[in-house]
């Protein structure tokens, strides 16, 4: 069984990964979740989570998108 810490480090790690592939891409350059993933060493359906956390962060708690306060 993973401890708790384990998990924590893994997040730190794949965190540290999606800040440097932030930093470093290309403008107009996109990735797959499946490219993502790979590069972070993490599973597809992990990126996908984090990308729908992510989102619904943004939206809110009444569904209201970012856009609607700009």
């Amino acid at each position: 069984m993973i401890s708790s810490k384990e998990v924590k480090a893994r997040a730190n790690e794949i965190d540290a990964a999606l800040d440097v592939m932030c930093i470093t891409a290309e403008r107009d350059e996109t990735l797959t979740t499946h490219e993502i993933a790979e590069l972070c060493g993490c599973s597809q359906s992990y990126i996908s989570q984090l990308i729908r956390d992510g989102l619904q962060k943004l939206r809110g708690k009444k569904g209201m998108l970012l856009r609607d306060f700009i």
